[in-house]
């Protein structure tokens, strides 16, 4: 697939990021996380752009979307954040720990 194509109708905010799929691409544009459907089949065309959620107005431009294509991680500024942001937990060791309970439950 080259070439250039023009999805948002407004203007990105952010670059794109592709689904885990390959059929739809998701950037940010007017304070919504937006998608369009891509068919690569005969001919590369995209659907018209739909809003996803709204996004928060200090989006730093980091997010994407896990391999299930079911969640997004958005990073925002803490000024955005209702919470006290005094305290920073650390969790060491959380891949064994995972690996564990995964094991677990595959027994």
């Amino acid at each position: 697939m080259n070439g250039k194509w023009q999805v948002s109708t407004g203007g990105a905010d952010s670059p794109p990021i592709w689904s885990p799929t390959g059929k739809e691409m998701f950037f940010a544009e007017g304070g919504s996380l937006m998608k369009v459907d891509v068919n690569r089949i005969p001919n590369v065309t995209f659907s018209r752009p739909e809003s996803v959620c709204p996004t928060p107005p200090l989006l730093f431009g980091l997010y994407d979307i896990s391999r299930d294509g079911k969640r997004f991680l958005i990073t925002v500024s803490a000024e955005e954040s209702n919470q006290d942001l005094n305290q920073l937990n650390v969790i060491v060791g959380w891949f064994t720990e995972l690996t564990q309970k995964l094991a677990s439950i595959q027994k």
